[in-house]
């Protein structure tokens, strides 16, 4: 057995000690999906109007865009309102460009930079469809997603082919995993690097051990979308909890405005595991 020495357990106790003053930092991460005119049945595509309402209404509760990445990193500033913006599936109504290269004003990520300006940051968890593109743009995913990176956002990984993970052999698990990091290194390159987060399919997660492990192995953290809030890491050491994020789904109409307004009252619980326990490490 290891015998700690004096200076080591000083060097523990006082980190120990300053961590235990330290607050813990709570904040919403919305998971939106389409932005468009044309809503579906299950309620998971939020209008232009619905979406800048809802970051309307987070402004003027004083609330401000968050990086996921400083979440992950347990980076994030101790004081103020904060939230996270995240996008799934690479639907073009979350980020648009015109033939200039500039962002569409009424596409989501636009919308977010006029009410927020600088301020404006959100992870858009990708996955690609048959032919290879995202973002309803074939030929431009190169472009969007170097843009994504130099607006300092977040690219995700959201699999290849969005199959749920809880339908798949671990092989299979790996195959979806390694066929969206191909695609992530032809479009940006060493870039590719900076895709680090996960985004679970339909918030399942693998059905065995193994292919849980591939994540962890693969990514720093991973989201899924449950009804609470998510916790920062910090000050607490990265766990297992950084591969179960909860996330708060946004959706069209009264549900939408629902979920909103449990945010602003603080209503969500605190996070709790949702790892199965044959799925930890």
């Amino acid at each position: 057995m290891h015998k700690i020495s004096r200076r080591e357990f000083l060097k523990y106790s006082l980190a120990m000690a300053a961590d235990s003053f330290l607050p813990q930092i709570e904040v919403p991460i919305l998971a939106y999906h389409n932005v468009s005119e044309k809503t579906d049945r299950f309620g998971y595509t939020v209008t232009p109007r619905e979406f800048r309402k809802h970051m309307e209404t987070l402004w003027k509760e004083g609330y401000t865009p968050e990086s996921i990445d400083n979440f992950v990193w347990g980076e994030m500033q101790s004081w103020g309102k904060k939230f996270i913006v995240t996008f799934d599936d690479a639907y073009p109504g979350q980020l648009m460009v015109d033939d200039n290269g500039e962002i569409e004003r009424e596409c989501a990520y636009g919308i977010l930079k006029e009410i927020y300006g600088e301020k404006a940051n959100a992870a858009f968890f990708v996955c690609f469809d048959k032919n290879g593109s995202a973002f309803g743009s074939p030929g431009k995913e190169k472009y969007i997603l170097n843009l994504i990176l130099d607006e300092g956002s977040c690219v995700g990984h959201h699999t290849y082919s969005h199959r749920f993970l809880n339908t798949l052999g671990y092989e299979e698990v790996e195959r979806e995993i390694r066929m969206a990091d191909e695609k992530f290194a032809e479009l940006l390159g060493p870039r590719a690097a900076a895709v680090k987060i996960f985004c679970y399919p339909g918030g399942e997660f693998p059905k065995d051990k193994r292919g849980m492990d591939i994540i962890r192995k693969r990514f720093v953290g991973a989201v899924r979308t449950r009804r609470n809030y998510a916790v920062s890491p910090a000050p607490y050491p990265p766990g297992r909890y950084l591969f179960e994020i909860p996330r708060i789904g946004m959706y069209t109409g009264k549900r939408g405005e629902r979920a909103l307004n449990k945010i602003i009252r603080g209503l969500y619980d605190p996070l709790s595991p949702s790892i199965p326990p044959r799925l930890r490490e």
